[in-house]
């Protein structure tokens, strides 16, 4: 293993079969975005500063190749825009024995572009807060076709995960890249997304250390996770909630620790509490 001076650069695998013979070769190689590979007008549409892995190469034996290509949050640069501020000094009042201070001093400061679109505002909020690592979107080509492709928005403020998309139809011929639409004088501007991107899953709610608690899948399946101890350990986790189908999880814990698991149709929820009202004293 190859490792460049801020992350691994290749890795190389290689398998047998059961007799020991008929060797299987595969390699990974990681790419950074100051790496030559990496197209200039790349770093031109996504010109955030970070040492992520930008670009994916994975080959096998018979020189197979699939690419994954990385987009994270400090991809994502919404420009700055020119502001004068006024530098103040101090002196020292002798009538009024006190200091004043003078601000006549004007400079110039560079300061950073707000978008106002939700999901842009998100990833720029995702920054302020140093989560630089987010992932945006990610996708696979081979064969110089798209063949998975997923994206995620996230809550403007909190930095908490929102919805995430992946595709309806693959593989595809083209494919448009996530970016944001704007610039300084258009800060209202869309992240622009391939037309293929289907929601697939929203998270609704969290708990207030950031826990999801509540989620829907695009075909309306809904889940819930409640917590007990503070809020920090998940007790039951409901999928299908609202249908006759739902199906639900009981996490019992003996001090912190996790002991089993229990699947409960919801008649057995029922009688479980029912027990429970009656044992209680």
């Amino acid at each position: 293993m190859n490792i460049a001076h801020f992350g691994v650069r290749k890795k190389t695998e290689i398998g047998y079969d059961y007799s020991g013979l008929n060797a299987v070769q595969n390699t990974t190689e990681y790419y950074y975005k100051n790496d030559a590979i990496i197209p200039q007008s790349y770093r031109t549409t996504y010109p955030g500063k970070h040492y992520q892995v930008v670009k994916i190469i994975s080959k096998d034996s018979r020189d197979r190749q699939v690419e994954q290509w990385n987009k994270y949050a400090a991809d994502y640069d919404f420009g700055t825009h020119q502001t004068t501020e006024y530098d103040c000094r101090y002196i020292y009042d002798s009538d009024a024995r006190d200091w004043v201070a003078i601000c006549d001093i004007p400079v110039t400061r560079d300061v950073q572009n707000v978008p106002t679109n939700a999901d842009a505002r998100a990833v720029y909020d995702l920054k302020q807060k140093n989560i630089i690592v987010a992932p945006i979107e990610s996708f696979l080509r081979k064969n110089n076709k798209i063949i998975n492709a997923n994206y995620n928005t996230y809550y403007t403020g909190t930095g908490f995960l929102k919805d995430s998309y992946s595709l309806r139809y693959f593989p595809l011929n083209s494919f448009t890249e996530a970016a944001w639409s704007g610039n300084g004088s258009n800060l209202g501007a869309s992240m622009t997304t391939d037309g293929n991107y289907i929601l697939s899953n929203s998270i609704t709610s969290y708990n207030q250390y950031g826990l999801p608690k509540t989620s829907k899948t695009n075909f309306g399946v809904k889940s819930e996770i409640s917590f007990q101890m503070n809020e920090l350990f998940p007790y039951q986790s409901t999928i299908g909630k609202d249908t006759p189908e739902s199906q639900t999880s009981t996490t019992e814990y003996a001090n912190s620790v996790s002991v089993y698991q229990k699947r409960r149709r919801p008649m057995d929820l029922v009688i479980l509490l029912l027990m429970m009202v009656l044992a209680d004293p």
